[in-house]
């Protein structure tokens, strides 16, 4: 489910405190983006989180794509990455997908 995965990123944000400043539903040029993570320093890498319930790993990676959550991240020098999770309730499993901007 997108809360339970929700809960993971949670707890991925508190580890990633100290070197990004994390936004849930963070608004995008077209949309919310579910977790977008803002690095410190312009240097690293910044990436973007799409979640989804049982869809697929490209259909969350083209909502990132479609819906210009990457715009806040111009001014960045490092990688940026566009990661989409997708939970399947049938099998109960997690699958990821991560693409880099370019």
């Amino acid at each position: 489910m997108e809360s339970s995965l929700a809960c993971i990123i949670t707890i991925l944000y508190l580890y990633a405190r100290t070197k990004y400043v994390v936004k849930r539903d963070d608004v995008g040029a077209k949309g919310h983006a579910d977790f977008t993570f803002y690095p410190l320093f312009i240097t690293d890498t910044a990436f973007i989180i799409e979640l989804k319930k049982d869809d697929t790993l490209d259909n969350a990676i083209a909502q990132i794509k479609e819906k210009e959550y990457f715009s806040h991240f111009k001014n960045f020098k490092g990688e940026k990455l566009l990661i989409g999770i997708v939970y399947d309730t049938d099998t109960k499993k997690h699958s990821i997908k991560i693409e880099e901007l370019k």
